[in-house]
């Protein structure tokens, strides 16, 4: 080979993609808690009724809209989004009102043994 020309080596890297981290948000304490994603499963999707039941149990009736999409996202693991679509749904059909910042509940449970 001339004195002029350089040999050059090339070596591929290939890395395999990370595994995406599921998180699960603890409304109780406020601190996000590692999923085990091996037995990770998409459950069938939830109903209007399901949301209204939620949102009486778990935030009295009424709550703020992030709070009740990343919570019933996380408990019935469906996509935000689609948790979002079926609050506007459900506030078309006036099952939810919006007061203020909150969405509640137009006909809540009363718990009477509180």
């Amino acid at each position: 080979m001339p004195d002029n020309y350089k040999k050059i080596y090339f070596s591929v890297r290939r890395a395999y993609e990370p595994i995406p981290l599921q998180v699960k948000w603890d409304i109780e304490n406020l601190n996000y808690d590692l999923m085990d994603t091996t037995d990770f499963k998409r459950p069938k999707k939830m109903s209007i009724n399901d949301l209204i039941a939620f949102i009486n149990d778990n935030f009295e009736g009424a709550g703020y809209r992030r709070d009740i999409v990343i919570a019933g996202a996380q408990k019935f693991k469906v996509s935000e989004q689609y948790l979002y679509r079926l609050m506007i749904e459900a506030f078309k059909t006036n099952k939810i009102i919006k007061t203020d910042d909150k969405w509640e509940v137009k006909e809540k449970q009363v718990n009477l043994f509180k």
